[in-house]
């Protein structure tokens, strides 16, 4: 996968599964404030395709106290994360000049668990059905890489799309908790 361990390391976070399922990147960032959803700061542990991994979390607020943009950093990798519903999260990191990366989170155990989502590897022409109801283009690296998934529209749109992606769509491919 594209640089899979520099992108999406939150919590380990985002080291999802080249095989089985995607993740997802755009140019402009469509969280533009992230924001505190209780994710524990200290030395985390999680479990995904490549094995285990350990890394520092840091919470810090970039913004002011009566406008927050709350930034989770881990090793030396920022994360912007936005609620979605119940215990899902939206997870946006700074990939290339000008370009993110994306993947949903689902916390529990009071922000000391985390579970990484990815699309499922059958779930793309769906994915790609509710990207044209957002006005969202779905463009592959395919051949090299048809499971990773570029998207192209308005970062509203964009925002859109990944916020109404469906549990039937996705797939765990790490888990973290907080060890000290």
């Amino acid at each position: 996968m594209i640089g899979i361990h520099r992108l999406l390391r939150l919590v380990a976070v985002l080291t999802l599964a080249a095989v089985t399922g995607g993740c997802y990147f755009s140019g402009p960032r469509v969280i533009e404030r992230g924001s505190d959803i209780g994710l524990a700061d200290g030395k985390w542990e999680c479990q995904g395709s490549s094995g285990t991994e350990e890394m520092i979390v840091e919470k810090r607020n970039e913004g002011t106290t009566a406008a927050p943009d709350i930034v989770y950093r881990v090793d030396k990798e920022d994360y912007r994360l936005e609620a979605i519903g119940g215990a899902l999260f939206l997870a946006q990191s700074p990939f290339d000049t000008g370009n993110y990366a994306y993947a949903l989170i689902a916390a529990s155990d009071g922000g000391r668990q985390v579970r990484v989502l990815a699309r499922k590897a059958d779930a793309a022409a769906a994915v790609r059905a509710l990207a044209a109801q957002h006005r969202v283009q779905v463009e592959t690296f395919a051949p090299l890489n048809d499971a990773d998934s570029f998207l192209v529209g308005a970062p509203a749109d964009v925002r859109a799309l990944l916020r109404a992606l469906e549990p039937s769509l996705l797939m765990e491919t790490a888990s973290c908790r907080k060890v000290s």
